[in-house]
């Protein structure tokens, strides 16, 4: 391979890793304070999972029917709420921080997993690449800063979610079972095994990972490998869910009216090429050259990991460009994939090495290309008013809202959900309601006293903070309450009447 190709891809894998280190720490700048308690949303519907949490914290049910009062839905798996709570209070004890700090708290501890993931990360791209020099260890390195660090993850890596403590459980069952397959396979298997358990009970939808070494070890291992896999997987989502009940699997699965916007799944795609450049710019370049080079092809084939890769690749693409067409669905939903993506192109440029050719630069200067490209669209994000640098604003904006709640009749409620969240509006029971609550009620779904809009025809609320102005919330005519001439921070207030 060309030297100057591959120093100048060590050295703009650095920079573009630097810039991405950058970005991500002004962004968790504008979302934490060490003494402010910042009130904030940093990742679509995350006031959920921070009800949640907090409820485990005060003892409550986790899993409840979401049509009972107060209609709200647990719908992660139960080892993100049990870690993110056991942290938060461990945490919080010890620095004696009132529940308003819930967030900037959890929101630490997936910090955490960026530093952990990009470690595992760096170790399995080591292992599996087996670099000659340092500029291979550095091309590594950068494509592990690119995973958690870069713009795909962006305010994915300090939200309260279990996104990114999931694929630090994917790639950690990765370099276990890569790591053991020759010396101890059977150890191997049962490690990645217990890894990918745990990514499945942090979310249920992590199973690509699992899916990619189930079909490896039916290719490759012998065939007692992989039902010893199979079972112990098998096994543990069983016992799981016996234990669960119903409520818990039908929080999990959700089958209430889940809605589906298939013309999302070409815009989260390019999303998710744009934030991924250098892996996909080497990636396709690399495509190119298979075709033409018989014996890079050759070479690429002969290499156990790059098939590991391919398979990893192919079968995480599969499984993931559909499930963007679910409504809500994001660029989170392609973190596997991108960690495929980064090994297949690192594996391609170590294969090149070997086989040589006068294709051998052109892989590299490629991947070059895609740092810079990276570089220039965070560039652009820092100085050029794209993206999202801040969410800062926000906190004076629920602060000044909370105020407006603080001295209204109780209970209150408020369709601003993160507002509706216990540290921010003290009436209780709080009313965090599921995502899916409208659709819900849209298609006729019975809940407990006619829903808010029963609660609201009964007079149940003594006062109604609204972001809109109609006389009307969730179906219900507001006729028992009188509405305030002056609006607060933006909510309409509505006083119950008598």
């Amino acid at each position: 391979m060309n030297g100057t190709a591959e120093k100048f891809l060590a050295v703009s894998s650095i920079c573009g890793a630097l810039a991405c280190v950058v970005l991500m720490m002004i962004r968790i700048e504008s979302a934490a304070s060490l003494s402010v308690p910042l009130q904030l949303i940093t990742s679509g519907w995350e006031q959920q999972p921070l009800f949640d949490i907090w409820r485990v914290l005060a003892g409550e049910r986790l899993y409840t029917d979401t049509t009972e009062i107060p209609f709200v839905i647990a719908f992660y798996n139960w080892l993100f709420y049990a870690t993110y709570a056991l942290y938060a209070e461990a945490v919080m004890t010890a620095l004696v921080l009132d529940e308003a700090w819930l967030p900037t708290v959890l929101r630490s501890f997936t910090l955490i997993g960026l530093f952990a993931g990009t470690t595992i990360a760096y170790l399995i791209f080591v292992r599996m690449t087996n670099p000659r020099g340092m500029t291979e260890k550095v091309s590594s390195f950068g494509c592990a800063v690119l995973l958690f660090f870069g713009p795909l993850v962006g305010f994915w890596g300090f939200t309260v979610r279990p996104d990114v403590w999931a694929m630090v459980c994917e790639i950690l069952a990765v370099l276990l079972f890569w790591s053991l397959r020759s010396s101890r396979p059977v150890a191997g298997i049962v490690l990645a095994a217990a890894c990918l358990f745990a990514a499945w009970s942090l979310k249920q939808s992590n199973i690509v990972t699992t899916v990619v070494i189930g079909l490896y070890l039916l290719r490759s291992q012998p065939r007692w490998h992989v039902v010893l896999y199979s079972a112990l997987l098998i096994a543990g989502y069983a016992l799981t869910f016996a234990i669960g009940g119903e409520i818990y699997i039908r929080s999990l699965i959700h089958t209430s009216e889940v809605s589906w916007n298939p013309g999302d799944v070409p815009r989260i795609a390019i999303n998710f090429a744009v934030k991924s450049v250098p892996t996909l710019l080497a990636v396709l370049t690399m495509a190119i050259v298979v075709l033409r080079d018989s014996n890079f092809r050759r070479t690429l084939l002969r290499d156990p990991a790059s098939r590991f890769a391919l398979l990893g690749l192919a079968v995480t693409i599969v499984l993931t460009v559909p499930g963007t067409a679910k409504a809500g669905a994001a660029e989170n939903y392609y973190f596997p994939v991108s960690f495929f993506l980064a090994l297949t192109a690192l594996l391609g440029l170590h294969a090149l090495r070997s086989a040589g050719g006068r294709y051998a630069s052109i892989v590299p200067w490629a991947a070059s290309l895609g740092w810079g490209a990276i570089i220039v669209a965070i560039a652009m994000v820092m100085f050029g008013g794209q993206g999202v640098r801040s969410v800062a604003f926000q906190h004076p904006q629920f602060t000044a809202r909370a105020a407006c709640l603080a001295d209204l009749p109780k209970p209150v409620l408020t369709d601003d959900q993160y507002l509706s969240l216990p540290w921010m509006n003290p009436s209780r029971p709080s009313f965090i309601l599921n995502y899916n609550y409208p659709l819900q009620r849209a298609a006729g779904i019975d809940f407990e006293a006619g829903g808010i809009a029963g609660l609201i025809g009964r007079g149940y609320f003594a006062s109604l903070a609204l972001s809109h102005a109609e006389a009307k919330h969730d179906g219900a005519a507001l006729s028992g309450y009188d509405r305030r001439p002056a609006p607060c921070a933006g909510l309409t207030i509505w006083l119950r009447k008598g």
